[in-house]
């Protein structure tokens, strides 16, 4: 429902628990009859004021690293992660919300940092590809803007937006091929703007080559 407050108070009364870690993993991830996390749950139906409370509130749980992207990336019981939900039922402001408190978790590898990012199903399909591929232009937006803040080498920025799947098919190829008019837009409006582009690399994701056309090119 969208309750900072009630998320907070949540965590709050948790921290006062005499818990085993087991039981306040799972007190935190908080999953209903259905396996889904709180967390994918307010990802699914665009609650920015819940994630980001959610998100602020396990800085304060101690927690592994493995355990603590576990409970960010909040997989459903299908292995979708809560991003990727986000992206799929295009809900931009929960979307910003995410890559927004994401931006401030310090105790992540840049593996981890990427992977969250990025947000895969189980056969490899990013959320930014499954968002392109579904025509939700406005979580396009709000995740392709989010990546300007995050801490990342041009290679792995440039990785993130190409958004291949597991066939070598880019995100823009596949709204293309759908024929998803405003998600093909908001991609191109994002790269022409986008600063921390070369201009090879701009051509790059503008042409959005298939890797597998690639190298059957050289077969």
């Amino acid at each position: 429902n969208n309750s900072p407050d009630a998320v907070q108070a949540y965590f709050e009364a948790l921290n006062e628990q005499k818990l085993s870690q087991k039981q306040r993993i799972s007190l935190i991830r908080s999953e209903d009859r259905d396996g889904f996390p709180a967390l994918y749950i307010a990802m699914q139906n665009n609650s920015p004021d819940g994630v980001e409370a959610y998100l602020n509130a396990l800085n304060e749980q101690k927690l592994s690293p493995e355990q603590r992207v576990s409970l960010i990336r909040a997989e459903s019981r299908d292995g979708l992660p809560a991003l990727f939900i986000a992206m799929y039922n295009n809900s931009p402001d929960a979307v910003q919300a995410y890559l927004n408190a994401l931006k401030e978790e310090k105790d992540l590898t840049i593996e981890q940092r990427i992977s969250l990012i990025r947000a895969e199903s189980r056969d490899g399909t990013p959320a930014l590809y499954i968002a392109m591929q579904n025509n939700s232009p406005d979580g396009v937006e709000a995740y392709l803007n989010a990546l300007n803040d995050q801490k990342l080498s041009p290679e792995q920025r440039i990785s993130l937006i190409r958004a291949e799947n597991r066939d070598g098919t880019p995100a823009l190829l596949v709204a293309m091929y759908n024929n998803n008019p405003d998600c093909v837009q908001t991609y191109y409006d994002f790269l022409v703007n986008y600063n921390h582009l070369s201009e090879d690399n701009l051509i790059s994701l503008v042409r959005a080559d298939w890797d597998g056309c690639r190298s059957e090119e050289h077969t």
